[in-house]
């Protein structure tokens, strides 16, 4: 026993359990034997305490107004203070939100490109990233969005009728 306290009172459930809680950080044991003449002891042992998830920067896509069939890259840089795992991208092309991507990485900074086709003809998109750690801590990106234009106007003539002829000068604007 290397530390020893002695209180005049009862400790709470709590103040138990933070005498046996580790900060974040990483932290080195060895063991040593002795009996008296002989002594022995362990190699030195390291574990680490990581409950703070990846965190996310520089999203960027290089197609801020595609249209249907366009292949859109998304990129976004995850860092961690200890070794990320994996990343998932996420969208809603399809109306539902899909996981279209599940990445194991590796390292403290890694960024992420997804190439996509977009199969939806109108309306608004999102996508979002999400990234897991060594120690299984998520994180999740802001939802991002972008709207594929609306169809082409369709455009009914109702005049001339009866097949008759008439010069008109016009324009169309959108």
């Amino acid at each position: 026993i290397d530390e020893v306290a002695i209180y005049n009172r009862t400790l709470s459930a709590a103040e138990i359990l933070n005498h046996y809680r580790l900060g974040e950080g990483k932290y080195y044991w060895k063991v040593n034997a002795t009996d008296g003449s002989l002594s022995n002891e362990s190699s030195i042992f390291e574990f680490t305490v990581d409950q703070t998830p990846p965190t996310w920067s520089d999203n960027q896509t290089n197609n801020t107004a595609p249209n249907q069939n366009d292949v859109v890259q998304f990129n976004i840089t995850w860092n961690d203070t200890y070794a990320l795992s994996s990343y998932k991208f996420s969208w809603n092309d399809s109306g539902s939100w899909v996981n279209v991507s599940n990445v194991s990485i590796s390292g403290t900074s890694y960024t992420a490109v997804e190439n996509q086709t977009v199969t939806a003809s109108a309306g608004t998109i999102g996508y979002k990233w999400y990234a897991n750690d060594s120690a299984d801590n998520w994180n999740e990106s802001d939802i991002f969005t972008f709207t594929l234009p609306s169809d082409a106007p369709v455009i009914t003539l109702n005049d001339p009728q009866n097949n008759s002829f008439t010069t008109l000068n016009w324009s169309l604007l959108n």
